[in-house]
């Protein structure tokens, strides 16, 4: 039954060119994402990696071993799709919350009208201690 409907689908698919040509381009962009992401898994599981090796040579008191190298690695492996998860989520609910959102009131601050209400400010100042002088 499910092996009837995929090969339905790429009959389908194969009689319309626009959705052959549509579905080749979602599979390479697909593609690209899944090539990124593994390649910052394996930047981040190097870098992770090399802690063992630099906190060695900085002095400190780490075993330096394969099985210490790894476990590194594998725990900046493990933190990043953490991180990516957690990435995610927040923006699936900035998306979802986005309606709710009272809109931002811009202030605008222009310069000649503050330094204008602060000689304002300065000459009220002046006047109250010359009304205190006389008096």
């Amino acid at each position: 039954m499910v092996l009837e409907q995929i090969i339905g689908l790429i009959n389908a698919v194969q009689d319309n060119t626009v959705l052959l040509i549509v579905l080749i381009v979602v599979l390479m962009v697909v593609a690209y994402k899944i090539f990124q992401t593994m390649m910052r898994v394996a930047i981040t599981a190097v870098l992770f990696a090399l802690i063992p090796v630099v906190g060695r040579l900085a002095g400190f008191p780490i075993e330096l071993s394969a099985q210490n190298v790894l476990w590194f690695g594998l725990m900046g492996v493990l933190f990043y799709f953490i991180y990516s998860f957690f990435s995610f989520i927040a923006k699936v609910l900035g998306l979802v919350s986005k309606p709710f959102r009272g809109q931002k009131v811009k202030t605008v601050v222009v310069k000649e009208k503050v330094v204008e209400k602060e000689k304002k400010d300065k000459e009220k100042g002046e006047g109250e201690e010359k009304r205190k002088d006389k008096a």
